[in-house]
């Protein structure tokens, strides 16, 4: 019994959650994300400011997530802000 209540309180302690690096985006489609990433190596600002601002991309970096689905390069995460959640595509390395 008191091996269930040692693990009871390990688990009712705070758990540190993942966050994505500095400066980066997470996208609704992979098709957006592919842009996003093509207009960044571009230096394309007018397409990077259209993605962000028409709500196909968003400005992500220091949020919490949780991995849905691990990619080589690309991944699908569920980012948190407060009680909100999306599932948005982002660069793999974001996550790490």
């Amino acid at each position: 019994m008191w091996r269930l209540a040692a693990l009871l309180g390990l688990l009712g302690s705070p758990i540190m959650a993942d966050t994505i690096n500095a400066n980066q985006a997470g996208c609704a489609s992979r098709q957006a994300l592919d842009e996003m990433r093509t207009a960044a190596s571009n230096n394309d600002l007018r397409q990077i400011n259209f993605l962000l601002n028409n709500q196909f991309c968003f400005a992500i970096g220091g949020r919490e997530f949780s991995m849905v689905e691990l990619g080589l390069s690309v991944s699908k995460v569920r980012v948190y802000a407060g009680s909100e959640s999306a599932l948005l595509y982002v660069v793999t390395a974001a996550t790490r």
